[in-house]
């Protein structure tokens, strides 16, 4: 039975042609009518219907040639391979599976010399954890068949399990006598050893193998790794310069080198044979890219290192690969992380038209030009990237709702934010009141639900940039109603109540709700600071201003609004010459201010 079934279905469908019809045709309706008769009918349709590449209907056929004659075990072994090879919950629980692995059995024991379906009812019974059903089963096919390796492979795994170590062990030397010796083999036999703690054994099997191999650097890469898992680095290092010296151009020596030095923190030894082991032709081109990344995280990581190191390595990997999308992706994110974004934005565009079905490479590429202030590339990016998509990606629609704020397109920006609603929770608008969100989205589970109010913080984000403060207004209750734990948007709803000329008592109630949850954020106390202000509340506006200045840290600009802020609160409390020596602070910081600057020269806010 190749692959389970369908050596039997090969069989079934030539005695259905040669014999079959012959026999059924000869008999009386009675007799069709038996229920072998009529299991076997089905079971023959079963399997031409399986060669066919029809297995639902397949499935049906064998099912009923299963039930209708139970006792008929080569249907009834075809019908439980067919319940085990289905992706079903059901079929596939503890008890169905025991049930089909329990109707194959009668087939496997009537039938000892077929090793193939006794080998794949084994492997069946092991995976559902019936350890002993699969060695009898195993070790009747041994006996039968010796000579038959992969039989003894299975065996020794079973012998293993059942942590029979000794058996497993002496099952893989017969293994070897017939197919001689290969690293997969030796791994395997050192895992054993090694569990049983015979480190003698571990050296001893490592020395022949290289003594039997002398000219295959693998072997010598074996013995390095038994030095190194018993905690003898330098006898290991000799193993693996020595399988280095036999073939200087292997880059899997390379690579087993590089990962010794790198677990030994030499940063220059395992630059230098990072670098050969990714120029090198026999590696696999997954495991140069891991390499490539831990490579590219060393060089990130070190403020001392030379990050043009890590972009000539890079461009030897592209003259292996010139258009392997996942190198120029690679590539591109180094790119941008040692600030080269026009190096990324390149590799990258190439990317995305090698592989245009890929949402990653797309918001890549935007995101590079988004962080590279170039807007309208960003905008082209994600609209391309659209278009070649067959459904929207949030990621895509993120950058382009920033992107377009950012370049005042506020339509689009709204179009984005539109969208991202849409993923969450089709039906919602963004021209929704609070209440009618609420109701919409209240039976979505809490991260849902945040994802949703930040969508309308944005939202209201784009509306304020944009003028419409009575829409800021509404999209920013709307945030807040949705996730109240939010102290960003509760704080920016208070700012924008306030710069709106709305309801002050609310903005300080929000406001006053932030600063007590974090009260060392200078952004909520600037906040709270300039509500007190407008609602005429000097003194103690003042007092919060302060230690706002106090907390606040590296932003020039906010530094420069904070100073601003502070003046005005001044000046209204009767400090007029502190005053004005913050409004020239906040000038050196923001040179452009012509509102402050006009302060400055008049003494005095502008009424």
């Amino acid at each position: 039975m190749k692959n389970g079934y369908m050596r039997i279905a090969i069989v079934t469908v030539m005695a259905f042609l040669t014999g079959t019809m012959v026999l059924l045709a000869g008999k009386s309706g009675t007799e069709l009518k038996s229920d072998r008769a009529k299991a076997r009918y089905y079971y023959v349709e079963g399997s031409v219907a399986l060669a066919e590449g029809r297995p639902s209907e397949a499935y049906e056929l064998l099912k009923k040639a299963a039930l209708i004659d139970p006792a008929y075990s080569e249907a009834a072994y075809a019908y439980a391979l067919m319940r085990m090879s289905l992706r079903n919950d059901t079929l596939v629980s503890p008890t169905e599976v025991a049930r089909s692995i329990a109707m194959m059995r009668p087939y496997v024991d009537e039938h000892p010399e077929e090793t193939e379906e006794a080998m794949n009812y084994s492997f069946l019974a092991a995976r559902s954890g019936d350890l002993d059903e699969a060695i009898r089963v195993a070790e009747r096919c041994d006996s039968l068949a010796s000579n038959v390796s992969p039989i003894l492979l299975q065996l020794a795994q079973y012998y293993a399990a059942k942590q029979d170590l000794d058996r497993a062990l002496s099952t893989l030397d017969r293994y070897e006598r017939i197919e001689g010796s290969d690293p997969d083999l030796a791994l395997r036999k050192f895992a054993l050893m090694f569990s049983k703690g015979d480190t003698l054994a571990l050296l001893n099997e490592s020395q022949r193998l290289v003594r039997e191999n002398p000219v295959d650097p693998d072997y010598l890469i074996l013995r390095g790794n038994v030095y190194e898992a018993i905690e003898m680095p330098d006898s290991a290092l000799l193993c693996y310069q020595q399988a280095e010296t036999l073939d200087p151009d292997d880059g899997r020596v390379k690579l087993t080198l590089a990962n010794y030095w790198l677990e030994r923190g030499d940063s220059a030894a395992y630059d230098l044979k990072s670098s050969e082991a990714i120029l090198s032709d026999n590696i696999m081109l997954d495991e140069k890219l891991e390499m490539m990344r831990r490579y590219m995280e060393n060089i990130i990581n070190d403020s001392t290192a030379d990050a043009r190191r890590g972009a000539r390595l890079f461009d030897g990997l592209l003259r292996q690969y010139p258009h392997e999308p996942s190198v120029l992706d690679l590539g591109a994110q180094y790119s941008a992380a040692v600030k080269n974004l026009s190096r990324a934005e390149e590799l990258m565009a190439y990317a995305t038209d090698l592989e245009p079905d890929n949402q990653t490479y797309w918001t890549r590429l935007a995101s590079f030009y988004f962080t590279d202030d170039k807007y309208d590339d960003a905008i082209a990016a994600v609209e391309k990237g659209l278009a070649k998509l067959d459904e929207p990606s949030a990621g895509l629609l993120y950058v382009y709702g920033a992107a377009a704020l950012m370049d005042k397109q506020y339509d689009k920006a709204r179009e984005a934010y539109q969208g991202l609603l849409d993923l969450q929770l089709p039906g919602a608008l963004l021209d929704d009141t609070a209440d009618v969100m609420l109701e919409k989205a209240g039976r979505l589970p809490y991260e849902s639900l945040a994802r949703v109010a930040d969508i309308f913080q944005m939202s209201g984000d784009v509306s304020y940039q944009s003028g419409d403060m009575q829409r800021a207004t509404r999209e920013y209750e709307v945030s807040a109603t949705l996730d109240p734990t939010d102290m960003m948007t509760l704080n920016n709803y208070a700012y924008y109540l306030a710069l709106g000329g709305g309801d002050l008592d609310k903005a300080e109630d929000l406001s006053r709700r932030t600063v007590a949850e974090q009260p060392e954020n200078p952004t909520y106390l600037d906040t709270l600071a300039w509500i007190l202000y407008l609602k005429g509340e000097y003194a103690e506006a003042l007092e919060v201003q302060e230690k706002a200045i106090q907390a606040v840290d590296g932003d020039k600009e906010m530094i420069g609004e904070f100073w601003d802020h502070l003046g005005d609160i001044q000046y209204r409390c009767g400090l007029r010459d502190k005053a004005l020596e913050s409004w020239r602070k906040a000038l050196e910081l923001d040179k452009d201010n012509k509102e402050i600057a006009k302060k400055i020269r008049l003494k005095k806010i502008a009424e």
